[in-house]
């Protein structure tokens, strides 16, 4: 976490937006005691492939269709692979807990993802 904030810290030196990042950091280290989970790249050399990195993300969907497997008696079957081993893994879950799933990933309204 602290590894990942500097270096967009330093991305946004001489950016408009440094002060409202300054305030997200303070309100992150309050509210996340353990840090946040992320899932990057093994070697982060440069602020640019932190942020490459991200943008690659917010412009994606939660799930692709193909990876949804099948649809039947109100439960959904779907696979991925877990980033933490590289697994396949499939699962089937009721409809409601797979929308659950789904909708965290929802930004808030008037949340800008790009700026």
């Amino acid at each position: 976490m602290t590894t990942l904030l500097s270096y967009l810290k330093k991305a946004l030196q001489n950016s408009p937006y440094l002060c409202e990042f300054n305030s997200l950091v303070n309100a992150l280290y309050k509210t996340k005691n353990n840090g946040f989970y992320v899932y990057a790249y093994a070697k982060i050399t440069s602020s640019n492939d932190v942020i490459d990195y991200m943008i690659r993300y917010i412009g994606r969907l939660v799930i692709a269709q193909k990876r949804i497997l099948e649809y039947e008696n109100g439960f959904v079957t779907f696979c991925y692979n877990r980033h933490e081993d590289n697994k396949y893994i499939e699962e089937t879950l009721s409809v409601f807990d797979f929308i659950k799933r789904v909708v965290i990933h929802i930004p808030e309204k008037y949340f800008n993802m790009i700026r």
